[in-house]
């Protein structure tokens, strides 16, 4: 069925393929791939979605403001199998250099906030199904490649610095703060 689903996203972003490369908006479908030593590594990524919208172009710097979707999943046994879904939703405001000499390589920086959702739910009807959330500021670091003047490749670093310990019951640094990386590709329209 996931795959069915993604399929059909790349080719509903294959059939929009009718705008100019400095369209105002874009959309992407990219896949997150947690790194470093921390809390994400214990999830399975499933995908994650963006759009952005750039309001603002100074020469070759454009300005804009973006949203993200990313979904993990999680399932763990001891008595009974508990499954844990990760939702990650992360606006945020970017500027991305846009310069001939760069040869289709856009670099980009963001800085968000990140809403981090957890919902555990007990394959055990006696157990309480639990929601957990939390919030971190986000630093965005990435590059998009054109491949046509439409359509692009992108590869971003996502840091997470959380305000307070997520999960909230637990205190350490594996906790504290997170990082992934997205592959995927975009449409601009």
């Amino acid at each position: 069925m996931k795959q069915q689903v993604n399929f059909f996203l790349i080719i509903l972003f294959a059939g929009l393929v009718t705008y100019a490369q400095d369209a105002k908006f874009s959309a992407t479908l990219g896949y997150p791939i947690a790194v470093g030593d921390n809390f994400l590594e214990q999830y399975s990524s499933i995908v994650d979605v963006g759009a952005q919208y750039r309001f603002l172009e100074a020469g070759p710097v454009h300005i804009g403001a973006s949203a993200n979707a990313s979904f993990f999943s999680r399932s763990t046994t001891l008595n009974t199998t508990i499954k844990r879904k990760l939702s990650l939703v992360q606006p945020r405001v970017f500027g991305e250099l846009n310069a001939a000499v760069l040869r289709g390589f856009r670099p980009s920086l963001g800085l968000g906030y990140t809403i981090s959702s957890i919902a555990s739910k007990s394959e055990n009807d006696s157990s309480v199904d639990e929601t957990d959330s939390s919030g971190a500021i986000n630093v965005n670091l990435g590059v998009a490649y054109d491949i046509t003047k439409n359509l692009f490749a992108f590869i971003s670093y996502d840091y997470l610095n959380y305000t307070e310990d997520f999960p909230p019951t637990l205190d350490n640094s594996y906790f504290g703060n997170a990082s992934f990386i997205k592959l995927g590709a975009g449409i601009r329209f």
